[in-house]
């Protein structure tokens, strides 16, 4: 994707670069998106009509505020990084600016390429290299 133009403000990049790709895999079946460590701000595009985005994060009123959501999953990825999801279920996982505050993050990792449909994306987002554990 390249250098990040907004320096600690990784969401707004990744808002512009989640509007090109999501434009690019729409065209077909209504998308699949997992936000992981979600909160109460979406930091999707305005998304096509009938697209799923689940949310999984540790605060259940925020999530319950996020007006991206068509779904809610409250864990705490650090206890458990299992996700509850079943295998293949998404276009696109994204975690944007969290990663930093993971503490088992390759445990995630494996869970979301588990839950990714084959050869879809997961994207994460951080504040700078300091901060990828």
């Amino acid at each position: 994707m390249g250098l990040n133009p907004h320096g600690s403000r990784p969401w707004r990049y990744g808002t512009q670069a989640y509007s090109a790709y999501f434009g690019s895999v729409a065209a077909g079946s209504p998308l699949a998106i997992l936000d992981t460590a979600a909160s109460w701000t979406s930091h999707y595009p305005p998304l096509p009509a009938g697209t799923r985005v689940a949310v999984h994060g540790l605060n259940a009123q925020e999530l319950a505020a996020n007006g991206a959501a068509t779904e809610v999953a409250v864990g705490d990825l650090n206890k458990d990084p299992t996700l509850p999801y079943t295998d293949g279920e998404f276009d696109v996982v994204t975690n944007a600016a969290s990663i930093a505050y993971l503490t088992r993050p390759r445990e995630l990792f494996a869970e979301v390429q588990r839950v990714l449909k084959p050869g879809h994306v997961q994207d994460t987002c951080t504040t700078g290299p300091r901060h990828v554990p």
